[in-house]
């Protein structure tokens, strides 16, 4: 029998360097999948904690009711006690809404001036439970009221080229929603931005407000409009 001489297949250096630089390849492919799959994994997991973070953070904001200020007064700190930025909160939802009541009840639109003599002296002491002076109400008055007498409000040459429609004289203002953001503390006050929803008669407003609250008795001691985005 003829012997057959088997003949080695011998790789070449090119191919041998071709082989490892795919096995070098294969290799670095299965590393950067893996960390690009830890990596997204990372982010989704960060930005979940950043949602999480963002939703506790808006159930701790305060945030307004629809309030009726004769249901569960709170008590007024004493002058030894200041009140913490939590009770400021409620006490501003609480004044805002008596606002509101006086409003509707004495008939007022936004140029009205009350004075202490036009008030009773319940009243006077009923008004010095939330703000701090009859002047403050009538900043407060003619920064949220939208009231007319005739319930529009005329624009232009003899009022005919625009007409909005208004709530009226004595129509009811209610809270409806909006937030309540603390800013900072000067001279024993305490300093909010607030944005608060309301809506009087059939307008519904969206209005911003500097408020300041005394820190000793609770009470607004400031009121002025930042910003408004009226809804009709």
């Amino acid at each position: 029998m003829r012997k057959q001489t088997q003949k080695k297949q011998h790789i070449s250096p090119i191919a041998k360097v071709g082989i490892v630089a795919a096995i070098i390849f294969t290799v670095l492919l299965v590393i950067n999948g893996i960390d690009a799959y830890k990596t997204e994994k990372q982010n989704k997991l960060e930005a979940e904690k950043a949602r999480q973070e963002q939703i506790r953070k808006e159930k701790e904001k305060p945030k307004f009711k629809k309030y009726n200020s004769n249901i569960g007064q709170e008590t007024r700190p004493s002058a030894s006690k200041n009140i913490t930025k939590k009770q400021a909160g409620n006490y501003i939802r609480r004044d805002i809404a008596y606002g509101f009541e006086l409003i509707q009840k004495e008939g007022l639109v936004s140029s009205n001036r009350l004075s202490t003599k036009q008030l009773s002296s319940q009243q006077n002491k009923k008004l010095l439970e939330h703000f701090d002076s009859v002047q403050t109400f009538n900043d407060f008055n003619q920064c949220v009221n939208v009231s007319t007498a005739s319930g529009a409000n005329y624009y232009g040459q003899n009022g005919q080229n625009k007409t909005i429609k208004t709530s009226k004289i004595g129509d009811k203002y209610t809270i409806l929603g909006g937030s309540i953001d603390y800013t900072d503390s000067a001279y024993n006050q305490l300093l909010y931005d607030v944005n608060l929803k309301y809506s009087a008669g059939r307008m519904r407003i969206d209005n911003w407000f500097k408020i300041s609250i005394d820190q000793e008795t609770g009470v607004i001691s400031k009121f002025a409009l930042k910003g408004n985005k009226p809804n009709e």
